[in-house]
């Protein structure tokens, strides 16, 4: 895509709606302030339900054009880790397959360690009989936070206080993309200056690269590959 962009001399952009969501706003902030403490381990989860029927057509769960849980589930859960916390050290994990219902996997288990040394777990499936949560829980030498709902919509601080004083932050959604979308398109069209906006594919790039890292330790050769170029995803790099 960037390459066509640049060919045709256009601008390209990507959509992450989550990061406008009030609970991952008010974690990022509060994670600028310290307010957690030192950041001892973190756990990532999706766990939603996607049928036989939602693969049957000529694009879901394929490689080529798709990938698994991780690229068209769980891509904005590992968003959202990278966008508060930074790149990765290294993983290592696996994945699990439904072969009757998708090429790709409908499981994966990644324990992660961030350049800060954070260790995180991070698990995401479609086995799930319903879409039941997507959320990122942190543990803290000083508080515990957990954004979590359906769609990283609701907070948790394990703390009455914290919960009463921040109670309007969470909100209500019926589906797990959510409901940032206009909000966020809205917010792009009424930037003069469009090269501000954080979502440009050229910034956004690294997530595609930890993707393809991932795919590629656990289905080849069991080498980390950050910059690896060779995709797995159709023909990209």
């Amino acid at each position: 895509l960037i390459s066509i962009s640049k060919k045709n001399k256009v601008r390209c952009w990507t959509v992450f709606q989550n990061r406008l969501n009030e609970p991952i706003v008010l974690c990022k902030s509060l994670l600028k302030k310290k307010f957690f403490g030192k950041i001892e381990f973190i756990n990532c989860n999706l766990n939603w339900s996607r049928d036989k029927n939602y693969y049957d057509d000529d694009w879901h769960g394929r490689y080529k054009s798709d990938g698994g849980v991780l690229t068209n589930q769980a891509i904005h859960l590992l968003d959202i880790l990278i966008y508060l916390f930074g790149t990765l050290k290294n993983f290592n994990g696996n994945l699990k397959f439904n072969k009757k219902k998708l090429e790709s996997e409908d499981y994966i288990s990644l324990n992660i360690t961030l350049k800060n040394n954070i260790p995180v777990s991070f698990i995401a499936t479609t086995r799930s009989n319903k879409d039941y949560e997507m959320s990122i829980d942190i543990f803290g030498s000083k508080e515990r936070f957990k954004v979590g709902g359906i769609a990283l919509n609701k907070i948790n601080f394990y703390n009455k206080k914290l919960n009463k004083k921040y109670l309007d932050k969470s909100f209500r959604t019926k589906f797990g993309y959510g409901n940032k979308h206009k909000i966020l398109i809205s917010k792009f069209l009424n930037l003069k200056n469009k090269d501000q906006f954080e979502l440009s594919i050229e910034k956004n790039k690294y997530l595609i690269k930890v993707i393809n890292s991932i795919y590629y330790h656990l289905i080849n050769d069991n080498k980390f590959y950050i910059n690896k170029t060779t995709s797995i995803l159709g023909n990209g790099t």
